[in-house]
């Protein structure tokens, strides 16, 4: 859903949906009169959840989509959110090189570099869950199974449903 600042709907915002990592995906809709809006067929991923409208903007809102599971993305246009749009684009532009380097060193076996490289991501976007995931998989793999347990419970407190 997408609101004012007031709390009160906005119809007719520009959504903008686009996948965190991995191959770049961006998705753009728009809310109804009650404000809402959805997206179908996204792949399961971490998405970062964008919304404008004339002069207004929301901040960015990360989500992970699970396959049959709804996610949910509540956003709230403001000017404030609009000169800050800037920074957190540049922010999500290093999330994202951060998490495609990640996934590319531990597709190759390099799980140290991985990790070093979701870490980046995390400080970044403290709730990057996938982040977490992939830390405690690179963990797993080097046997350091005390890291990977607490990655995966970090993954859990962000996103019990994960």
């Amino acid at each position: 859903m997408v609101t004012d600042e007031k709390g009160q709907p906005v119809a007719d915002a520009r959504v903008t949906i686009e996948l965190v990592g991995g191959s770049p995906r961006r998705f753009e809709t728009k809310t109804d009169r009650k404000g809402e809006f959805f997206q179908i067929g996204l792949a399961s991923g971490a998405y970062s959840v964008t919304a404008r409208k004339d002069k207004l903007a929301a901040l960015p809102f990360n989500v992970s989509v699970r396959q049959g599971q709804r996610a949910v993305a509540d956003l709230v246009l403001s000017s404030a959110g609009a000169s800050q749009t800037k920074e957190a684009l540049a922010n999500i532009a290093g999330l994202k090189k951060a998490f495609a380097e990640g996934v590319e060193a531990s597709g190759a076996g390099r799980y140290a570099e991985a990790i070093a490289k979701f870490n980046q991501g995390i400080e970044l976007d403290p709730t990057c869950t996938e982040c977490y995931y992939n830390i405690g998989y690179g963990y797993s793999q080097m046997k350091d199974y005390d890291k990977a347990e607490a990655a995966f419970k970090k993954v859990n407190e962000l996103n019990p449903n994960y």
